[in-house]
């Protein structure tokens, strides 16, 4: 740091240099992320060597980290905190805040924070609830019918449908000339996708099955 001896800047110590005797004071500059010392008063005698030393102090701030609205991990520079919330002093200077997966949310972006002297940095994780669900694939051969899931209508197949996982049941509507397939009961996996296939029969028909039948 800045050595100040009466005011006058003597450069970065360490510095030595001859002085009149009698008092004398030493003060010292700024240093960034550092508490500077306190000024110091010595008197010097004749033929006397007086040493001072200034000690800088890091300077310090707070740190808050919390998640919302689970509770999870908190890791910061990559070196796990525990679970939040969380409230600790560090030196000033910028720090990464990341987040630990909780089962069913999505992991929170991590975020850069800057901690200043005296001050209090909070950052918030925010978990987002993954919905529970998966998808049901529905089609039918040789005609295309109506899919029914729950008793709900989603149109004539094939159809692409978003459930809450699970089971479902699928059924179909009528067709002219057909004989409609049966209720089908599915068990959707969240994340999964599931396939249900229906198949229009003709009562008429009297080829081998799977041969169809001209229409």
């Amino acid at each position: 740091g800045e050595v100040f001896v009466d005011g006058e800047s003597w450069g970065a110590a360490p510095q030595s240099q001859t002085v009149s005797t009698g008092p004398h004071t030493v003060s010292f500059g700024d240093f960034p992320g550092y508490t500077k010392p306190s000024p110091q008063t010595a008197t010097i005698q004749a033929g006397q060597t007086v040493t001072l030393t200034g000690v800088y102090a890091l300077e310090t701030g707070t740190l808050t980290v919390n998640t919302s609205p689970v509770a999870g991990e908190v890791l910061v520079n990559n070196a796990s905190w525990g679970m939040a919330p969380q409230n600790r002093t560090v030196n000033v200077g910028a720090y990464v805040v990341s987040f630990g997966a909780v089962d069913g949310f999505s992991t929170p972006r991590a975020q850069t924070i800057t901690v200043l002297a005296n001050q209090t940095a909070t950052v918030t994780g925010t978990y987002l609830a993954v919905p529970n669900t998966g998808t049901l694939n529905v089609d039918t051969d040789p005609v295309k019918g109506e899919v029914y899931v729950d008793g709900a209508s989603f149109g004539t197949a094939p159809q692409s449908i978003i459930v809450a996982a699970g089971s479902h049941t699928v059924s179909f509507g009528n067709v002219t000339g057909y004989t409609k397939p049966a209720n089908q009961t599915v068990s959707v996996l969240k994340g999964a996708s599931v396939t249900v296939s229906g198949n229009y029969e003709d009562p008429n028909c009297t080829a081998p099955c799977g041969t169809g039948c001209a229409q």
